[in-house]
């Protein structure tokens, strides 16, 4: 039996040409990509400050910093913690690329208790 929520994703597929998982999957993705571009607060454009996105376990990593997409990555890093009773908490990520000339960049940021180690 197929609920109605199905028959209408069906339709959708129909409709839009996505005979394929790959197909709904770049189709999503675009889709994505457009809201968050358009996303406002107060008239302002809201940039997420990082994001890191995987395909799959053994793929490369697409990072965005500030909005900016990271090329030429050599080593990404993320860790966050939550604060506790017996934990201060906090966050580090490092992110290290390479830029024209053979320049290798790092970005690290270390915040609340990964500050202080």
């Amino acid at each position: 039996m197929i609920s109605i929520g199905e028959r209408r994703v069906k339709k959708m597929k129909v409709n839009l040409g996505l005979d394929s998982e790959a197909a709904i999957k770049e189709f999503t993705r675009n889709v994505s990509e457009i809201i968050s571009k358009h996303l406002t607060v107060d008239g302002v454009k809201k940039v997420p400050l990082l994001s890191i996105e995987l395909d799959e376990e053994n793929g490369v990593p697409k990072v965005f910093y500030k909005g900016e997409e990271i090329k030429l990555k050599r080593e990404i890093s993320f860790h966050w913690e939550s604060t506790t009773d017996y934990n201060v908490g906090g966050l580090t990520y490092l992110i290290e690329h390479v830029e024209p000339g053979c320049i290798v960049n790092r970005i690290e940021r270390r915040v609340k208790g990964h500050a202080c180690d």
